[in-house]
Parts: structure tokens; sequence; C-alpha cells
């Protein structure tokens, strides 16, 4: 099996999910591709958010952060962030 086999990917639900496969066999082909990451993370702990922003930047064009979600279901600590962003 290829290392970018569509049986691989599979959303949350359990159904077959080629969005993925089709990202990186674009960006193996040096292709411009757009990625949504979504970053969790603790909403007292600010710093592992720009850390994880940073990490994103080395590899990475960022084309947008969205604002800071905050999971407020069962009194949660953690916050969300959506970043999209493009191969260089």
């Amino acid at each position: 099996m290829s290392r970018y086999s569509k049986s691989d990917y599979f959303n949350h639900e359990g159904y077959r999910d080629i969005t993925a496969y089709k990202a990186l066999k674009n960006i193996k082909r040096r292709r411009k591709t757009m990625l949504k990451f979504r970053i969790t993370f603790r909403r007292d702990k600010k710093e592992e958010l720009d850390k994880a922003i940073e990490q994103l930047k080395k590899s990475f064009t960022i084309l947008n952060i969205s604002d800071v979600y905050e999971n407020t279901r069962n009194n949660s600590m953690y916050a969300r962030v959506y970043v999209d962003v493009e191969c260089k």
C-alpha cells in the first residue's frame, strides 16, 4: 500500500475522506494547496497556541487565523483556533 493510499483517510464519522489524500498528492506535485488546521489548546496557556503558529509559519504561508472559540460544554478548559495555510 502506498504512503498516500485513499483507504487510509477517514473522517471522524468513519466515512472515507479523501480531502487530505488529495492535498498530500498536490503537495508532492508542488502545487499550491490550501489546508485548514484546527488547533486546540488550554485557555490558560496561550503560549501553546503561539508556539504552534510559529511552527506552522516555518513550513507554510499563513493565510488566515480565526478568532479564538472557547469550548463551553461541561466547563471545558480548552479553546480552539482555525488556521488556513498554503504550502510554500
